[in-house]
This record gives C-alpha cells, structure tokens and sequence, in this order.
C-alpha cells in the first residue's frame, strides 16, 4: 500500500487504543482523518470474565470522532455481525483482525473481510504465533492468492501483484 489508507477495518476494538494510533497515522500521511469501521463486542461477556471494565461503545466512538474521523462501529459477535453488514462497507484499504483468536472465528473473519479487498488492501492478522491464527494464515499462503509475510507476532497478507481487485 503506497498511498495512506482513506478506510480503516479493525475487528477487535477492544478500548480503541489500536485504532487511535491507526487513525493519527493515516490522518498524519492524509491531511486529513480516514473511514473507520470498528467490530467488537464493546462489552465483556461471551463468556469471558468480568475483570475490567471497559468503555462502551458509544464511549470508544466519541473518542474516535475527537480525532475527526467519520467512525463506524457494529456491536457483537464478529461472525455474526460481518455477514449481515458487509453488502453495507466499502471497499477497505487497511484491516486489521485483533478479535478471537480460534481457528473458526479467524477463518470466519477472513473470508468475510477478504471480500472487502482491493488490489492494494493490506490486511494485518495480529497474534499469529496463535493456534487458530497460524492455521488460517498458513491456509492463505498455501492457497497461492496473496503474498504473505510474518514479522514478528503478525502476518501481513496482500493481493498478489497484478491480480487486481480480490
């Protein structure tokens, strides 16, 4: 991706911090703030333990908007939210995939999103020495569609060059 990305995608928001530095990024490259679509449950539960509280919803997309940023949030599970928004998004130019981590929720997550790339779109697959992560990534590469890299604990998946629009 050589021009800063104009439309954002991060599945996992969880306090909006990774976003925040996402959106002054890209803002910074702009001149001006990108689209910001966000997914995540906004709220502890699904099973997980009550421990800390975080902000809400509504709380992270004020705090987006600060930034000047047009933001979008979807509330819930991600393989159940994506299906039914995502005829609504646009084409995104940078995803990140931060939600659950098991191979059925990340292989949900990408084929969803990976319908939302174009020919230059990056999407950053976060925690990849993770199981189901690792797998999913791993079954991207095999599949010889999208140049892939691993640095660190991410992968960083883009279309093969020339191959146009996902």
């Amino acid at each position: 991706m050589r021009r800063p990305p104009k439309r954002i995608m991060e599945i996992g928001v969880e306090e909006g911090m990774g976003a925040r530095v996402m959106i002054e990024a890209a803002k910074e490259r702009l001149g001006n703030s990108p689209e910001y679509y966000g997914v995540d449950f906004f709220e502890w539960g699904g099973g997980k333990p009550k421990i800390l509280s975080k902000p809400g919803k509504e709380e992270i997309k004020r705090r987006l908007e600060k930034l000047g940023c047009k933001c979008y949030l979807y509330q819930g599970d991600s393989t159940k939210v994506l299906p039914k928004v995502l005829h609504l998004l646009p084409k995104m130019d940078f995803i990140h995939i931060d939600g659950e981590h098991d191979y059925k929720t990340v292989k949900s997550d990408w084929g969803h999103v990976s319908r939302l790339m174009k020919s230059d779109t990056v999407v950053v697959f976060d925690d990849y020495p993770m199981e189901g992560v690792k797998r999913v990534v791993e079954e991207i590469k095999r599949g010889g569609d999208f140049v892939v890299m691993i640095k660190g604990g991410h992968a960083v998946v883009t279309s093969k060059k020339g191959s146009g629009a996902v």
